[in-house]
């Protein structure tokens, strides 16, 4: 990701939004092993980590 952090969001968009946030910034998802959401832009390779952080929302750091 551009910047490092945590994000907080609804389980059942993590993932859309994501790969949404990620390709307005010119980043082309690349595929998922486990948690981690890999991507890529140029040189560059960005992971992105979804954590289950309670039943309705997920964590995304990267």
């Amino acid at each position: 990701m551009d910047e490092e952090g945590h994000y907080l969001a609804r389980k059942d968009r993590s993932v859309e939004l994501l790969k949404e946030r990620m390709s307005s910034a010119r980043w082309s998802y690349v595929q998922q092993e486990g948690s981690n959401y890999f991507f890529e832009k140029e040189n560059e390779e960005a992971a992105a980590i979804l954590q289950q952080w309670n039943y309705k929302y997920v964590i995304l750091s990267g």
